[in-house]
């Protein structure tokens, strides 16, 4: 267990994090998911058919690539999180809103990230231009599934809480929020 503990505190701007070998590995499976099903659905448009195995074999091949492409996408939201947080102690529905637009901005500009990153075999940095030139041009196609995915992942989320308290013996009040 003690390998699994938090070894170091990382903190950057307003996030503290801590960094541990279980941290580490769940980045590293992450990743490694990401980019396995980016190369099953790149083999099906482009061969018309699937192999699993050799996909997971490319693994160094595409792996920091992927941890490249995922880094971006993370920082840039992370970044701008923190600051509609820093909004949110003064005005929380416009820090609510301004996360919502970016999130969804940010999904649909990187649309295109992971394909184009796995799919070429250019310099990364030009291939992370190219992705991100596609995904503005080809906005118009991907709209509805990616508002869609939000959605269904929790983007729009209603809490609708209720509860009753006796602050005196006698007294109930019921509060809605």
């Amino acid at each position: 267990s003690a390998v699994f503990s938090p070894a170091w505190n990382l903190k950057i701007l307003a996030f503290s994090s801590s960094l541990s070998l279980n941290f580490l590995i769940q980045v590293a499976l992450a990743v490694t998911y990401a980019g396995w099903t980016t190369i099953l659905m790149v083999q099906a448009v482009r061969q018309d058919r699937v192999d699993p195995m050799a996909a997971l074999s490319a693994w160094p091949a595409w792996f920091w690539r992927v941890l490249g492409a995922e880094a971006i996408g993370w920082c840039v939201l992370f970044a701008c999180l923190t600051l509609a947080i820093t909004l949110g102690a003064v005005v929380l529905p416009l820090a609510l809103l301004l996360i919502g637009a970016f999130s969804l901005f940010w999904n649909l500009l990187t649309a295109a990230l992971l394909p184009v990153v796995v799919g070429e075999r250019s310099p990364f940095v030009e291939t992370v231009r190219k992705a991100l030139r596609v995904s503005w041009e080809r906005m118009g196609r991907w709209w509805f599934p990616v508002v869609v995915q939000m959605v269904l992942l929790g983007w729009v989320t209603l809490l609708y809480v209720s509860y009753t308290s006796s602050p005196q013996p006698g007294y109930q009040s019921t509060n809605t929020k």
